[in-house]
């Protein structure tokens, strides 16, 4: 019984020992779990702290220290399931960030556009961003390139100037001026279609806006004839002008003849005064004067008779010849003047003297002109020719 109470109790010895040794073991991994269970919520806290900068929509209240607690362990699955939303949110986020940055990459024109799995990944996220802004940065850059020519070419063809930095923010009342220009630009080119079109039709060509070169070259063909002409009346206008400078030197001479033979005038005005003092001619009117053979004045004075006509060979006879005079009244006295008939002379033959009671009869040329009387043919068609009709020097 005694051994059986030793060993019992050495039995129980070494329960003992052995519940102090589990004990002992038990305490050691409880200190270490929640040593592990705190850095863990330390972990959560930080992380749930790091997602809310920005965010607009904190959780890291909802995984505090205590609320992860192990006294709290029925409560720390529906806080975890916070961080599980949002992470769950910032994925989403992500790859509607990265979809967006592929988009602007694609509108912009860029040619290496980085994949979806390059854009969403840890790894190469930053070199596919820096791809897409590099894209929108030469895209930004052609566009000013592109604004900067767009103003020079304006302001050089149309003399307009544009605000290039309105056009970068996309101000489409920048373009204004260049519009009033190209405005401007179109009214004048009308006005030049209208005037070509014109002088198409003067060098008789079809004006339209495919046929410029061909109304050109009809222009450059009439301007090349107008030239010529042009050259031509110049060398006619040179003409002009010697003889305009000929004619000018002539009537110098003219002129001086003139004042010289004016002069001789007036020395025989003084001559022929004194002439009609010695003839007894003071009497006369002072604007008659001696009448000249041959003048006007004295062929008006002539008058003739037909004394023949000879129908047999169709001619007449005159009683006026070369020799035959008219007489002149000045004052008391009386001057005969010669009225020198001559051949081819035209004569007019009346019935009857001159006046209300003459009768034209015909017009005749004299013919032989003899000292006292001439012939002229009788016309085919004319009056009878009598003796006796008045014949008349023609003026």
């Amino acid at each position: 019984m005694k051994k059986f109470h030793v060993g019992v109790s050495i039995a129980v010895a070494v329960l003992a020992v052995v519940s102090a040794v589990f004990a002992f073991f038990m305490m050691q991994k409880n200190g270490k779990t929640q040593q592990g269970w705190a850095a863990f919520v330390s972990e959560v806290g930080k992380t749930a702290k790091a997602l809310d900068q920005k965010s607009g929509k904190p959780i890291a209240g909802k995984l505090s220290a205590a609320a992860l607690s192990i006294d709290s362990a029925d409560q720390v699955e529906g806080a975890l399931k916070v961080l599980s939303r949002r992470a769950k949110e910032i994925v989403a986020e992500r790859d509607v960030f990265a979809d967006t940055l592929s988009r602007i990459a694609n509108n912009v024109g860029a040619t290496d556009v980085p994949e979806d799995a390059e854009m969403c990944g840890l790894e190469t996220y930053i070199a596919s961003k820096d791809k897409v802004f590099n894209a929108v940065d030469q895209a930004m850059s052609n566009h000013t390139r592109v604004f900067e020519k767009l103003n020079s070419v304006a302001h050089s063809q149309l003399d307009a100037s544009l605000d290039v930095a309105a056009l970068r923010k996309g101000d489409t009342s920048a373009v204004a001026p260049l519009v009033e220009a190209i405005n401007k630009q179109a009214g004048s080119n009308r006005t030049y279609e209208r005037e070509l079109g014109n002088i198409a039709r003067l060098v008789h060509s079809d004006f339209n806006k495919e046929n410029v070169p061909g109304v050109f070259k009809g222009v450059h063909t009439a301007l090349r004839g107008l030239e010529a002409q042009k050259r031509q009346l110049e060398r006619d206008l040179n003409t002009a002008k010697g003889t305009i400078r000929e004619k000018e030197s002539a009537l110098s001479d003219s002129a001086a003849k003139v004042a010289s033979l004016q002069q001789e005038v007036s020395k025989r005005d003084q001559a022929i005064a004194s002439y009609k003092r010695a003839l007894g001619l003071a009497d006369a009117k002072s604007e008659e004067m001696p009448w000249v053979d041959g003048s006007i004045d004295a062929r008006r004075a002539v008058v003739g008779r037909v004394i023949d006509v000879n129908e047999d060979y169709g001619y007449i006879t005159i009683d006026i010849g070369s020799a035959t005079t008219v007489e002149q009244k000045l004052g008391s006295k009386t001057l005969p003047v010669n009225p020198q008939l001559a051949r081819g002379m035209e004569m007019i033959v009346s019935r009857g003297a001159i006046g209300d009671d003459a009768k034209f009869v015909s017009r005749i040329k004299l013919g032989e002109v003899g000292a006292k009387c001439s012939t002229a043919d009788i016309p085919a068609e004319s009056d009878e020719i009598e003796k006796g009709d008045y014949v008349y020097v023609s003026l």
